[in-house]
């Protein structure tokens, strides 16, 4: 059946929007905002908005489960993922104001096994420790752990993934202090010191120390009983299904992420930080402190991103939490009471332009909606109507500010098709993309790895040589090439 995409979309113009925004109030332009994402396909979730200490938005958009049976409450909890480093530093913080532990202390006074003797907690907090990343290591060991939960129901736990680092004998990515690279390892580590000075489990810490006196009834750590409750996350597949993509069940990490809370929760949250409940007002401030990396001020605090807004100067702190399907973010300008909380389930990748629209109609700014992802509707009609007419609705759309046809978001569609072994209609996503970006050597990258895949040598041979030719540092493109080569000759 022929599918009537352009009924898919509810069409309002960016430019008759800006005319009108600044007619409506900030709570009605906040609201036509999520709700044009809602009805979009773009976002699902919750959202708590706070300016100037007045709620404009406190709101839920859609449902909690693929089937719509349930919808979303603002009491609903999320996964937060990296938005988790709060609680962590912040645990952090309340020992150090116990008189339990230092910031500048070595971590090995903590915790014995802990292979590198010249990182202190502070460079854990504020990411500047030099710890190689360990997520790349569980993917790669994501079979074996899969197998091993099913057969044992034995989750990988913080101590487990220390042990295994510590056998490893990896070495730092730069020595401490010298610069900054993101780094969840670091706050798995943190977890476990705020285990070994406290005495408790980190759920009981959290639970003592911050959810029960917040009365944060809908927050808790991953596999506890607060956490029963929390909303699943899902995918948007290429044939426009919804697709449940939930935390691996062999996965038991925390204090990188491993929290759950709902915005009615983080809102507390929030208000506590302001009013300095827990730490008086010079320790809380120093949570925004960030140290000197080569002679510049770091991005990271502790457990936040600290930056002054471009626009009027004004210090903000900020994080984002993605992960399997939840992309959640928040955004606190610290002199004024200005808040955003917003907590999503649908796998969505307009978290950037959706925070940069809510931003400007908060600062009286004009903005624009997010645009439709390409794999909202180019997918479905490349799957159900084939190739030709996916072509003629990209090249009649292409220039439509209403859709994302970027790079990024065409190369993205490119290869979830490749997963569903949809070669040919792969390769269509590839080739557009490379006609629409001659220059960029990644696109050539991707249209060689499809040919490869797809059983044409020659083809894929071709474009990884363009790849390498506009990126001599394509280290894999320059191996492939090899390979190709070797076996053509052979």
């Amino acid at each position: 059946m022929k599918i009537k995409y352009l009924l898919l979309v509810v069409a309002l113009s960016s430019s008759f929007y800006l005319a009108k925004a600044q007619e409506k109030t900030k709570s009605e332009n906040l609201d036509e905002l999520f709700s044009y994402c809602y009805e979009n396909g773009i976002f699902n979730g919750t959202v708590h908005i706070t300016n100037d200490g007045k709620t404009l938005l406190n709101k839920a958009y859609g449902f909690s489960d693929i089937e719509k049976t349930e919808e979303l409450k603002t009491s609903s909890s999320f996964y937060l993922a990296s938005l988790s480093k709060h609680f962590t530093a912040f645990s952090i913080a309340l020992l150090e104001d116990d008189g339990k532990l230092k910031y500048d202390d070595a971590v090995r006074q903590y915790l014995q096994d802990f292979p590198y003797p010249n990182i202190t907690i502070k460079h854990l907090l504020h990411h500047t420790s030099g710890i190689p990343e360990y997520q790349k290591m569980l993917n790669q060991q994501r079979e074996r752990l899969t197998v091993r939960f099913e057969k044992t129901g034995k989750k990988i736990t913080n101590s487990e993934l220390a042990g295994i680092i510590s056998k490893l004998e990896l070495p730092l990515d730069f020595q401490p202090g010298t610069n900054f690279e993101y780094s969840n390892s670091g706050y798995m580590y943190l977890a476990l010191i705020v285990e070994k000075v406290s005495g408790n489990g980190f759920a009981d810490f959290l639970e003592n120390r911050i959810f029960r006196p917040l009365q944060m009834t809908s927050s808790g750590l991953i596999g506890d009983d607060n956490a029963e409750n929390a909303v699943s996350a899902y995918k948007t597949n290429p044939y426009g299904e919804k697709v449940l993509s939930d935390i691996p069940n062999f996965f038991g990490i925390y204090g990188d992420g491993g929290i759950y809370s709902s915005v009615d929760d983080l809102k507390k949250w929030d208000i506590s930080l302001r009013n300095h409940t827990f730490l008086n007002k010079e320790k809380s401030l120093a949570l925004y402190e960030t140290p000197l990396v080569n002679g510049k001020a770091g991005p990271y605090g502790k457990g936040w991103f600290v930056r002054l807004l471009p626009f009027n100067s004004a210090k903000a702190v900020t994080h984002s939490g993605i992960f399997v399907g939840y992309t959640n973010s928040i955004f606190r300008e610290l002199d004024n009471v200005t808040t955003s909380i917003v907590l999503s389930n649908n796998g969505h990748k307009s978290n950037g332009e959706i925070n940069r629209a809510l931003v400007r109609i908060l600062y009286n700014m004009p903005f624009e909606f997010p645009k439709i992802p390409a794999s909202k509707i180019l997918s479905q009609i490349l799957l159900t109507e084939g190739v030709q007419k996916a072509e003629v609705f990209y090249e009649n759309q292409k220039s439509n500010n209403k859709y994302d046809f970027s790079e990024p978001e065409m190369n993205r569609l490119g290869y979830d098709l490749l997963e569903l072994s949809k070669k040919e209609e792969a390769l269509a996503i590839f080739k557009m993309n490379v006609k629409a970006h001659p220059e960029s050597a990644n696109v050539y990258d991707s249209l060689g790895e499809a040919y490869l895949k797809s059983g044409k040598k020659e083809w894929a041979l071709n474009n990884y040589r363009i790849a390498l030719e506009k990126d001599p540092k394509n280290l894999n493109a320059k191996k492939i090439i090899e390979q190709l080569t070797q076996s053509k000759n052979n």
